[in-house]
């Protein structure tokens, strides 16, 4: 039985990343800095390149909660 083919993950920059999930680029940057960005790879000379894979920025999205209303809060986190 043959294997099957390896398929290289696709790689996107942080403004690539903004409109694969609909917000600005500033807004990934801000989110990798305090935390809750979706994980995210540097690469390149000294590391100083940031790419998100695809998949990864579809599972992030996907585990978010999803909302009813622009108040819904999402789950209650008991303190």
């Amino acid at each position: 039985m043959a294997s099957p083919p390896l398929v290289a993950p696709q790689f996107v920059d942080t403004k690539e990343a903004g409109r694969v999930l609909g917000i600005p680029a500033s807004t990934l940057c801000t989110w990798r800095t305090r935390g809750g960005s979706p994980p995210f790879r540097r690469v390149g000379p000294g590391n100083r390149l940031v790419r998100y894979a695809l998949a990864d920025l579809i599972g992030w999205a996907e585990s978010r909660p999803a909302m009813q209303s622009t108040s819904d809060v999402g789950p209650l986190v008991a303190a």
